[in-house]
């Protein structure tokens, strides 16, 4: 509800777009009153609010973005060498195994005692998220 009133505009964007031009208030009310039962809507929505804080999501988005940029960079990189014959190298790497062979996201976390036996269900919800 906090994260709507401060971006309403993202939010009727978003309700519109992604969830299929449903009522912006409803889906909030719904979601606040635990009503919505489409998983794939559930995710939608928190990965909506994750993106709206510095969350752990969106640091893992913004690093698979940097990733993805630095094989786009390798690609440029490789034509151009291949263009004006800078490298005679018949067998030059792939860049995406270049770059898988140079990045890595390392992710931990501390784990508390309640979540540790896997009952609580917003650390088994969190775990889905990350690993979507």
């Amino acid at each position: 509800e906090y994260l709507v009133s401060c971006f309403p505009d993202e939010w009727i964007n978003f309700v519109l777009m992604k969830l299929g031009g449903q009522n912006p208030a409803m889906v909030v009310r719904d979601f606040l009153e635990n009503q919505i039962k489409n998983q794939d809507v559930l995710d939608k929505i928190r990965l909506w609010c994750s993106y709206r804080g510095q969350t752990l999501a969106k640091t893992v988005k913004g690093l698979h973005n940097y990733r993805k940029a630095l094989v786009h960079l390798a690609q440029i990189e490789q034509k151009y060498e291949n263009e004006n014959k800078i490298f005679e190298n018949p067998s030059a790497e792939d860049p995406e195994d270049l770059v898988d062979r140079k990045f890595q996201i390392l992710i931990t976390h501390q784990m508390y005692k309640d979540a540790v036996d896997g009952k609580n269900m917003e650390w088994k919800e969190s775990m889905e998220l990350l690993q979507k």
